[in-house]
């Protein structure tokens, strides 16, 4: 169950501005927080506070980030939508009986099916979100660090990021269904939102004519009773419009059933460490330049790859589709 929107022009025109001064900060977070990127370890001073900087610092990066919240935000209510539709369809559940148990078991009931409602009432000041930058390096002192190679998920409610500086590369996925792993090939200015508990893996393109960074913003959401000095309310305490559905995610079950899979090796025995390099040379000739528009969204390509390595372009969607 992935959510993927492309940035409207407000947002996407912008990014090179936001990215770079990101990027400004990337040694700072990386001394205050003791580790490779801006993640909350242990004796981190300013762990997932990216917003509250970026609000501090005035300016044309604050007026950034505040559309951003407001996306964000308009999005997250999207896909609580989309979920509510996905979960009621019964036609659907006749289909992929074993998946949609798993995802009707792990979800609340619908928090604002009563409006007036104490659980909904308290959801308008209790959505935190907490967000965060990632920044791979190609080449250079940081370059292969572990966290590129590692297999992990959030064990949150929601969880999604934003590829600000991504061309030619990917994030490997395990499917819910214990069956599948699959990589989403990046495009820049695009937002992916998912369920926490899914596994996933970031991937880098290691060829010299690929970029440098492989820039992405991440967010956790999630519900809670005390606004941590790391997080921020996402809600801003608002009304809840008329039939807006809101859901908790109980991660535990995915995380569990998951874990269990992605402890065999075997099953991503296939997936090429750079495999940005296979799907350049297959749809470009390997010149290394980002994805062609007119690409499908399912490469199905089978020359000198396992047939068992699926990989999906983020460039399928219209561009007046979000």
């Amino acid at each position: 169950p992935l959510f993927l929107t492309k940035l409207p022009d407000y947002l996407g025109q912008k990014s090179g501005m936001w990215t770079r001064w990101l990027l400004s900060r990337e040694e700072r977070w990386r001394k205050e927080n003791g580790g490779i990127l801006q993640i909350g370890y242990d004796g981190g001073d300013n762990g997932y506070n990216l917003f509250k900087e970026a609000f501090d610092t005035g300016g044309a990066v604050e007026k950034y980030a505040r559309k951003q919240v407001s996306f964000i935000r308009d999005r997250w209510l999207a896909m609580m939508q989309a979920v509510h539709e996905v979960v009621n369809d019964d036609k659907l559940l006749s289909a992929n009986e074993g998946l949609m148990r798993m995802l009707r078991s792990s979800l609340s009931k619908n928090i604002c099916g009563n409006r007036r409602s104490h659980q909904c009432k308290e959801a308008r000041s209790t959505v935190l979100m907490q967000s965060w930058v990632n920044v791979l390096h190609r080449s250079g002192k940081y370059a292969g660090e572990v966290f590129e190679d590692e297999m992990h998920d959030h064990m949150w409610p929601w969880h999604g990021y934003i590829i600000l500086d991504g061309n030619n590369t990917g994030t490997t996925f395990a499917s819910p269904d214990f069956g599948n792993v699959f990589t989403m090939k990046h495009s820049q200015n695009y937002i992916l939102m998912l369920p926490g508990g899914i596994y996933h893996v970031p991937r880098v393109c290691k060829r010299s004519t690929c970029p440098e960074h492989r820039v992405t913003q991440a967010f956790d959401i999630r519900f809670t009773q005390h606004i941590s000095g790391h997080g921020m309310n996402l809600l801003y305490e608002g009304e809840i419009a008329e039939g807006q559905p809101i859901y908790q995610w109980f991660y535990q079950k995915l995380h569990k059933a998951q874990k269990q899979f992605i402890s065999r090796p075997s099953n991503f025995d296939f997936i090429p460490y750079d495999y940005a390099a296979a799907f350049n040379t297959r749809d470009q000739g390997g010149n290394g330049d980002s994805v062609d528009e007119g690409d499908d969204d399912v490469d199905d390509d089978d020359d000198d790859d396992d047939d068992d390595d699926l990989y999906l372009d983020m460039d399928f969607l219209p561009e007046d589709d979000n």
